[in-house]
Formats: C-alpha cells, structure tokens, sequence
C-alpha cells in the first residue's frame, strides 16, 4: 500500500514537472515568435529607409534591431552556429548605421543585402524550427503600421 502511494505521488509530481516545462516551452515559443515579427518589422522599416533614402529612418531602425538582437531572450538555446550566424547580422547592421551616418546609400544597400543574406542564411540552417516561422508569417499580415 505504501509502495503504491509513492508511486502514485511520483507520477504527480512527475507529471506536474512536464506540465510545467511544458508551458514554459510554450512561452519562449511565443516570446520568440513576437521578437521575430518584431525583427520583421524593423527589417522592413529598414528598406523603407533605403528606397526613400531616410538616413535618420535607416539608422533608427538598425539600431532597434541590433538591440533586439543581442538580446538573448528571442534565442534562448543558443548554439555555436547560431551565435556566428548572429554575429554576421550584428555586422551587417553596425555597417547600415555607418553607412546612415554617413548619408551612404550604396553602402546602407550593400549592408542591407548582407543583412537580408545573413537572416535567410539563419533561417534556413535553424535546427530549431520554431525561429523560422513560416507558417506563422504566411498567416500574420507582416506590412509595418
């Protein structure tokens, strides 16, 4: 009998302990998804800046997305690839905020190729499917406000 009320409470507490990884999994699931709907918009903002030539638009949005990206909240298992992936996007953007300052379009388009280049890179290599979102992109309008 006793044996049985052990049983019976480890798989409780087993149970309890799944429930919750469970639903903390869940919420980085969907802090990830808004922080990369985030990054979306940002990544938008940014070629609005380039085609309307908006240095201070371009340098704004650069700055928000690199923020957004040393934040380790939207990636919270990261892996060596994954941190040289984001390195390559961190790159990409302090060159866009150069390039901004020093009212370069060229540089700022040629910086937002690499950006682009280095998110789909990123994507496309995510062993963690979660991150690439696509389905969820096909359902969500992604047009900036």
């Amino acid at each position: 009998m006793r044996a049985t009320k052990l049983w019976i409470a480890g798989a409780v507490l087993t149970s309890s302990f799944m429930l919750v990884s469970y639903s903390q999994s869940q919420r980085q699931t969907i802090q990830k998804h808004r922080l990369m709907r985030e990054k979306l918009v940002h990544a938008q903002k940014l070629l609005e800046g380039i085609s309307t030539e908006d240095f201070k638009l371009i340098q704004t949005q650069a700055e928000r997305l690199k923020a957004i990206s040393l934040n380790a909240e939207w990636n919270p298992h990261p892996a060596h690839h994954a941190e040289i992936r984001n390195v390559n996007i961190i790159h990409s953007l302090d060159q866009l905020v150069e390039a901004a300052k020093e009212e370069d379009l060229r540089g700022a388009t040629l910086a937002y190729m690499g950006l682009t280049l280095s998110c789909v890179n990123c994507h496309n290599n995510s062993h963690d499917k979660d991150i690439a979102l696509s389905d969820q992109l096909k359902e969500e309008p992604t047009i900036a406000p």
